[in-house]
C-alpha cells in the first residue's frame, strides 16, 4: 500500500513546482520589464543631453549678437552673418515662440544697421536726431534682451527632474564621494 503522507506529497509536488516555476517567470518577466524601463530612460536622457548639446550653441550664438549689439551699439555685417550662420539650425530645434524671438533678435540687429547706415552721412538736424533716436530705442530693447536671455532659453536647456531621470545640474555638480 501507498502511505497517504507519500501520495499527498506526490500529488502536492507538481502542483509546487508549477507554482515555483510560475514564480520564477515572474520574476525574469519583471527583471527584463525594470531592464527595458531603464533603457528607456537611459535613451529618454540620452536624447535630452542631445538636444541640448544642439540647442547650446544657438543659446551663445544670441548672446554673442547681444553683446556686439552693447559693445559697440551697433550691428556688423560679419556679426549678423556668423549669428545668422548658427541660428540656421534652430528651426529644428526650438519652437514657434522662440523661433520668433530668435527672428526679433535678427531684425532688430537689421534695423540697427540700416539706422545707423541712413543717419551716419546726414548733416546734423531733426532728421539725423530722430533717426538717431529709432536706433538708440531698438540698441536699448537689445541691450535689455541680454538679462532676459537665459530666462528664455531655460525651458529648452533643461533636463527632467523627475524621479529615474538625470536631475537638473547633477551631470556638473556631482559630489566625489
Amino acid at each position: 500500500m501507498i502511505d497517504q503522507t507519500a501520495a499527498g506529497f506526490v500529488m502536492l509536488a507538481p502542483t509546487i513546482w508549477a507554482a515555483l516555476n510560475g514564480a520564477v517567470l515572474l520574476g525574469f518577466a519583471g527583471f527584463g520589464a525594470l531592464i527595458a524601463y531603464r533603457q528607456w530612460v537611459t535613451a529618454r536622457t540620452k536624447v535630452q543631453l542631445d538636444l541640448y548639446d544642439k540647442r547650446y550653441p544657438v543659446f551663445v550664438a544670441a548672446r554673442d549678437f547681444i553683446s556686439h549689439v552693447t559693445t559697440h551699439g551697433n550691428m556688423t555685417d560679419a556679426a549678423l552673418v556668423e549669428y545668422l550662420r548658427t541660428i540656421t539650425a534652430a528651426r529644428f530645434l526650438f519652437d514657434a515662440e522662440m523661433l520668433d524671438y530668435l527672428k526679433s533678435l535678427k531684425n532688430a540687429g537689421i534695423e540697427i544697421q540700416a539706422l545707423h547706415d541712413t543717419f551716419q552721412p546726414l548733416p546734423v538736424g531733426d532728421q539725423r536726431a530722430a533717426l538717431a533716436k529709432q536706433k538708440g530705442d531698438r540698441v536699448i530693447w537689445v541691450v535689455a534682451q541680454f538679462d532676459l536671455l537665459e530666462e528664455r532659453f531655460a525651458p529648452y536647456m533643461q533636463l527632467e527632474a523627475r524621479r529615474g531621470k538625470v536631475r537638473q545640474g547633477a551631470l556638473f555638480n556631482r559630489r566625489l564621494r
